[in-house]
């Protein structure tokens, strides 16, 4: 299991004090859902969550459609696959990019996830990736159902940072 999978899946996704400094340099640790000021989940459009999460600095970022793929495989998911599988049309083409930039296609089944307990399962979550044939819109990540799919940059939802270290 990757670090980022080990990190999340601890995190049960509420705390960061759960990693000892034996840690690799580079690992992705992905932080709770943000909060604003008064202790509510924070719902921001694509590009303010996207600076919002930049903006804390040292390479943080949204989580990429590949990192929540990876995170619902783990959680029971039938995954990702780098091909096309037509499997009672399950599979899912993810058009989105990586955390470098780069094109990042991916075909998804959400078919089997478990959502994890309490808000980690509750809410659509912001991804760090565009849509490469409409950049009017952004990939989410449904985490009641682990299903990622894109929607419209302009709308307002939750998201976590991913913190590199």
């Amino acid at each position: 299991m990757n670090k980022f999978l080990i990190a999340f899946t601890l995190l049960s996704l509420t705390s960061l004090n759960a990693f000892s400094d034996a840690e690799p340099e580079n690992y992705s640790v992905m932080g709770p859902i943000e909060l604003d000021n008064n202790g509510n989940i924070l719902k921001l459009d694509y590009g303010k969550a996207v600076y919002h999460c930049e903006a804390k600095g040292e390479g943080a970022r949204l989580p990429t459609p590949r990192e929540y793929a990876e995170l619902s495989e783990q959680m029971g998911a039938q995954g990702l696959s780098e091909t096309k599988i037509v499997e009672y049309g399950s599979y899912r083409p993810v058009y989105g990019y990586d955390s470098e930039g780069n094109k990042d296609l991916f075909y998804f089944s959400h078919i089997g996830y478990r959502p994890p307990e309490g808000d980690s399962g509750r809410h659509v979550l912001w991804t760090s990736s565009g849509h490469q044939l409409d950049p009017g819109f952004a990939y989410l990540f449904y985490s009641g159902i682990g299903s990622i799919r894109p929607s419209s940059a302009d709308f307002y939802e939750a998201f976590r940072c991913v913190d590199m270290h």
